[in-house]
């Protein structure tokens, strides 16, 4: 079996439309974006940091970073065909790098995943993310908790062991 390389590159509108249209299975049609809220989501969208992931011309995933003086919350999917087939640990390490190489980021990611989805919390604990809190939300109109994670990416592992100092966690 040939591999198909994952190439990363800036989102193109067309390729913002269809993410929007990804349409996952229960119980991850959490991750649906109901149609009626397509616009505003293409304007936030199209002013931030989206990158999508292709595998050919094929779109595979997406990155999303958002800068602020705390660090760097990273947002990232695989597209419904490819989620569930062991990806995810590969598919984050890219992320990462990209983040490194693209950005020259060194220093906090931030993530936030739903609390009921243990398949994604089990690829971000193996990436080296650590759960730092959760928070009550409404997404979509329905409640939920998302659990906070962070890591520190580009430093020495002294640099780690402070930063879990930091946040009263053992090294």
């Amino acid at each position: 079996m040939q591999t198909v390389k994952m190439r990363i590159c800036p989102m193109e509108e067309e390729q913002m439309r269809q993410y929007l249209a990804w349409c996952y299975a229960p119980p991850y049609d959490f991750y649906n974006i109901p149609a009626e809220h397509w616009e505003e989501e293409l304007q936030e969208m199209r002013e931030g940091n989206w990158f999508a992931v292709l595998k050919g011309e094929k779109l595979h995933g997406f990155y999303e970073f958002t800068f602020s003086p705390e660090g760097v919350e990273i947002g990232l999917g695989l597209s419904p065909e490819a989620a569930g087939w062991g990806e995810g640990t590969v598919f984050m390490r890219h992320g990462l790098e990209f983040l490194k190489n693209h950005f020259g980021y060194r220093g906090k990611v931030m993530l936030r995943v739903v609390d009921w989805n243990v398949r994604a919390r089990k690829v971000y604990e193996r990436t080296g993310f650590r759960q730092t809190g959760s928070e009550q939300a409404v997404s979509w109109g329905r409640p939920v908790c998302f659990l906070r994670y962070e890591r520190v990416i580009g430093q020495p592992e002294e640099a780690l062991a402070e930063a879990d100092a930091e946040n009263g966690q053992q090294a």
